[in-house]
């Protein structure tokens, strides 16, 4: 099972989470947000109240979560590249 160690969400709808082992994925959350379950985040600030819970992100006050191993395979893989840029900037 897959651990995230850090979380990050950018707007309007996307987390950022690295993993244990290091890996950074990006996940757009846009149509995730279409449905019932997920569509009191499509307010931006209320995405934002994301907790990392390690094996998920949870909003807890919408008792909404997504399993690491969702964002995971959801995700794309932010490549070495894309990752030195950010720093610099």
């Amino acid at each position: 099972m897959r651990r995230i160690t850090n979380i990050e969400i950018n707007p309007p709808f996307e987390i950022s989470c690295t993993f244990e082992d290091g890996t950074i994925k990006k996940t757009d959350l846009t149509e995730l947000l279409q449905t019932p379950v997920f569509q009191p985040l499509s307010n931006p600030i209320h995405l934002m109240k994301a907790e990392n819970r390690g094996y998920f992100v949870e909003w807890p006050e919408w008792e909404v979560d997504l399993s690491a191993d969702t964002l995971w395979h959801l995700g794309k893989a932010v490549l070495k590249e894309e990752r030195l840029k950010e720093e610099v900037i």
